[in-house]
């Protein structure tokens, strides 16, 4: 029996990459930043976090379901318990929902962390703030962020419970057919990360390889 399919593959950034930290990143060592937001790092190594990576997949999904008219439920739309019971209470039926989870049932799709192939270089850009209120430069209002230079390479892992891909990475029902068409949309090329509006993040995922698997041949 085919309990699922792992896709891996190569991560290319074809413009400058910034992932930030957040303010959850804030440690004692933040004012020794060089810049004024610091990058999301794993022991000193810029890496892409799987739930961005996952976060992309989802929208994507949503997006490509309401293109064709069909049901979107959010994840956090069906509160808990919510005074519902039996029949209302059930499993959201969206494909949505199936593929990437919700408050009712487990995700069927798991992203790894993508970590570099070799240590990224960096470099440090000074920017100037936007003023959303006149449209036009702040001045004297600079800011500096660390970004992964462009053609660092990241090890993408992604796997997909009780979904059968094709060795070419194509599905045979309409769950497999839609990851079939994330996985072409992120060859293409698709933006993660920040400054999105100004063109950073754009990536591609190559060489890629679909492999079916049974519980059996995961590693533990």
């Amino acid at each position: 029996m085919i309990d699922g399919t792992r896709v891996q593959g190569i991560l290319v950034n074809d413009t400058p990459l910034r992932i930030g930290g957040g303010k959850t990143s804030v440690s004692k060592s933040a004012f020794q930043q060089t810049t004024d937001s610091a990058m999301i790092m794993r022991k000193g190594v810029p890496f892409i976090p799987g739930s961005t990576l996952k976060g992309f997949m989802r929208s994507l999904v949503e997006s490509m379901i309401k293109a064709r008219g069909g049901k979107v439920v959010y994840p956090y739309d069906d509160k808990e318990d919510n005074g519902k019971t039996g029949e209302e209470n059930k499993k959201p039926d969206d494909i949505t929902s199936q593929l990437f989870g919700s408050q009712s049932n487990a995700s069927a799709v798991e992203v790894m962390d993508a970590m570099p192939v070799d240590r990224p270089t960096v470099h440090t850009r000074t920017m100037v703030t936007i003023d959303r209120v006149f449209n036009g430069q702040y001045p004297s209002n600079l800011f500096s962020l660390d970004m992964v230079d462009v053609g660092n390479k990241f090890k993408f892992t992604a796997i997909l419970w009780g979904i059968e891909l094709s060795e070419d990475c194509k599905g045979n029902d309409e769950k497999g057919e839609i990851i079939a068409q994330v996985i072409e949309t992120m060859k293409s090329g698709f933006q993660i990360g920040g400054k999105k509006s100004t063109g950073l993040g754009l990536m591609r995922l190559t060489e890629v390889k679909c492999t079916k698997f049974g519980l059996s041949d995961l590693e533990v």
